[in-house]
């Protein structure tokens, strides 16, 4: 009867010690990448916007975390937001869907966020709804592109800016682990 407390002691520390090391594999990786969006004298069009290479930074987060690329179990989009940088009245209201994908070398494109119905009143900021893809084998890779498939419901009179903000959650072991 004495050793029961003892038992669940020990379980109750153990389950907690596993819990903390499980939080110490997995970490956020943040990328930032500003684009425009032309000017578009009709309504009702789609438009693809590619961004130049981005740099994931999965060396120096490996060696930051002790870890390495051959220990990841998982790498999933937490979020992606988009902002309307310029002009700074406007807003992202022109905008009736968008699709972001994700490439790289030796991969297949695929959908990593959309909005298929972006509210007319938005203002400036927009939350993109996110794939559950395991893009691991896209921020493995020295770099990646996006792709921007927007469609829009109304003129754009002048050129918007947009920066894009996505934050990648990182499932690896640490040390083994």
């Amino acid at each position: 009867m004495k050793k029961t407390p003892l038992i669940i002691l020990i379980t109750i520390v153990f389950l907690s010690s596993c819990e903390i090391l499980s939080e110490l594999t997995q970490f956020d990786l943040p990328y930032e990448k500003s684009f425009s969006v032309p000017l578009i004298l009709t309504s009702d069009s789609t438009l693809t916007i590619e961004t130049p290479s981005i740099n994931t930074g999965i060396s120096s987060a490996m060696e930051k975390y002790k870890t390495e690329s051959d220990l990841i179990d998982e790498i999933t989009l937490s979020s992606m937001t988009l902002t309307l940088t310029d002009p700074m009245d406007g807003t992202l209201g022109f905008l009736e869907s968008i699709a972001v994908f994700i490439s790289a070398t030796g991969q297949d494109e695929i959908q990593l966020a959309f909005d298929t119905a972006v509210a007319s009143d938005i203002g400036a900021v927009l939350e993109l709804e996110t794939s559950s893809a395991d893009i691991q084998n896209y921020i493995k890779s020295d770099d990646f592109k996006l792709k921007f498939s927007i469609g829009t419901d109304e003129n754009v009179l002048t050129s918007q800016e947009i920066t894009m903000n996505m934050v990648v959650h990182v499932d690896a072991k640490v040390l083994g682990l």
